[in-house]
């Protein structure tokens, strides 16, 4: 239009100005549907008024790609005007000059005539004295020549007095809910290309919280990836899931330990029960959109939709390598929570790194995996002290989180009863990784052993299971020491070795190596 092809507009004014268009067929919801009709009715019976006086001045917040920009030229194009980008982030990283620049600005755009959005509205909303010499420039510039403005930020501005005499209209746009995602996937992956028709689009919707800027930023990483890879840019379902991850953010490192999810359902083994309790769970997170949108169960449900389970058993029964196997079918990352980082001596800290570890899981599109949970879940106690009443606090702050969180939180402990009973009541599943059987630890032998390592004719995978009686983490420790054993000795793994890995192992868990557990294989612990 006619600003952005001004011959006389200098350089600085011009970097900081975009022109944007409206989407070819936007998907919006029924909330942004309504607004799109609220705002554009409002602002056609505040110019047909003719009020040069006040302004009308459009604040849509939201998360970073949730569309606002879209939102204000779709009420643009209603309008029958244009709609001019300026980027404050911009205007204060040229320095000196961007109050002017913002009157220079304003000003064309009411000769243009465009509406004007400000992006990144944040950027000046601080107390710092640039901040408020540009957001002051902003109101003066507002009240003398704007006359559609749209102030765009991720979070919602109160002018105050600034203001009081124009026409606000605060609209919030939050994060697409389930069934707008999978219209979002669908949309934009036929504008990006290169997605068959047996992509899991509708799976991806559900599973990631993204913005539509995520999104399409998410397939056009995989479109990339598949030209990358053979030329003909044929998205595969590897390099949707590569585009979507890194989309996620990753801040969450600095509060837990990202776990490496290789694990598959042969990796564990676990009695029946426990294991068809975890096909339960990974059903349960795949078949939200049918059950919650399709169905309409989501209508009856206040608070959020994720899913509580808590794992119990004793320890190296498998509770960590579930949540990865669980992690692995559903493709998504996660974070084991690091306690340490969490919990704090002060007063209110540990409830403010808790709200950073359930925000970022929730943009990260994780799994929580609260290890040792009983530090964080354990019981309430009688309030005896001020210790005790900021300890319950804590408490109630998880329950309200946990209620409201939207993904999947598992929490783990060597003993159930230890769990608080309001957080007990809360779990979807209660999943009890028993002490392995003989049977079960007859496969834990020889599934820990690599079938390229050297094993001689001698190993008794009956007597281990049989008369050792080790988890699935000790029996790990003892195959893996003796293998370093035998490549110092022989060469190959021998009984021998495996017997003499035991008793290291029982020495370290405080268990006695009897005659009568050992039998034959007691001399070799003698000799050791």
């Amino acid at each position: 239009g006619y600003l952005l092809q001004s011959s006389g507009m200098s350089p600085d004014v011009a970097a900081c100005l975009s022109a944007v268009a409206p989407p070819q067929a936007p998907v919006l919801s029924d909330q942004e549907q309504t607004a799109v009709s609220q705002v554009s009715a409002t602002a056609s019976q505040h110019l047909a008024a003719g009020r040069l006086d006040r302004k009308l001045i459009v604040h849509a917040y939201g998360p970073a790609g949730v569309g606002k920009r879209s939102f204000a030229a779709i009420v643009c194009e209603k309008l029958g005007v244009s709609l001019i980008v300026v980027d404050l982030h911009e205007v204060i990283r040229r320095g000196r000059g961007g109050e002017e620049f913002i009157r220079v600005i304003l000003r064309e755009c009411l000769l243009g005539p465009a509406a004007v959005y400000l992006d990144h509205f944040e950027a000046v909303a601080g107390d710092d004295e640039q901040a408020r010499s540009i957001r002051r420039a902003l109101v003066e510039a507002i009240e003398e020549f704007s006359w559609l403005t749209f102030v765009g930020a991720e979070s919602e501005w109160k002018p105050g007095g600034q203001l009081r005499q124009h026409l606000f209209l605060p609209v919030a746009l939050p994060l697409p809910g389930m069934e707008t995602r999978v219209r979002l996937w669908e949309s934009l992956a036929a504008e990006v290309g290169g997605c068959a028709g047996d992509l899991p689009l509708a799976e991806a919707g559900t599973t990631f919280k993204f913005t539509a800027g995520q999104i399409r930023s998410a397939l056009q990483a995989a479109r990339n990836a598949a030209l990358l890879r053979d030329g003909q840019g044929r998205v595969t379902v590897e390099d949707l899931i590569r585009g979507c991850r890194v989309q996620s953010t990753h801040r969450l490192g600095t509060l837990a330990r990202k776990l490496d999810p290789r694990a598959t359902w042969s990796d564990i083994i676990l009695q029946e029960n426990p294991l068809r309790q975890l096909r339960e769970i990974c059903a349960q997170v795949k078949h939200r959109r049918t059950v919650y949108s399709t169905w309409g169960f989501a209508k009856r449900l206040s608070l959020g939709k994720g899913l509580c389970v808590l794992f119990s058993g004793p320890s190296g029964t498998g509770k960590t390598l579930a949540v990865e196997v669980i992690a692995n079918e559903l493709r998504l990352e996660a974070y084991k929570i690091d306690l340490s980082t969490v919990v704090s001596k002060y007063i209110g800290e540990t409830e403010k790194n808790l709200s950073k570890v359930f925000e970022e899981a929730e943009s990260s599109n994780a799994i929580l995996f609260f290890d040792e949970a009983d530090a964080l879940f354990g019981k309430r106690s009688e309030v005896k002290d001020a210790h005790d009443r900021y300890a319950n606090i804590e408490i109630n702050y998880l329950l309200q989180r946990m209620e409201e969180f939207d993904g999947l939180v598992v929490l783990a402990s060597n003993l159930r009863k230890n769990i608080d009973e309001a957080f007990f009541r809360r779990m979807h599943f209660a999943v009890e990784f028993p002490f392995p059987e003989a049977a079960c630890r007859y496969r834990i032998w020889q599934q820990h052993i690599p079938p390229e390592a050297p094993l001689a004719d001698d190993i008794d995978f009956n007597f281990l299971a049989n008369r050792c009686a080790l988890t699935g983490g000790n029996i790990r420790n003892v195959v893996v020491n003796a293998a370093f054993l035998a490549a110092e000795n022989s060469g190959v793994i021998h009984m021998e070795h495996v017997i003499r890995a035991i008793r290291r192992e029982y020495e370290k868990i405080g268990k006695m190596c009897t005659e009568a557990e050992f039998g034959p294989y007691h001399v070799v612990l003698r000799d050791a």
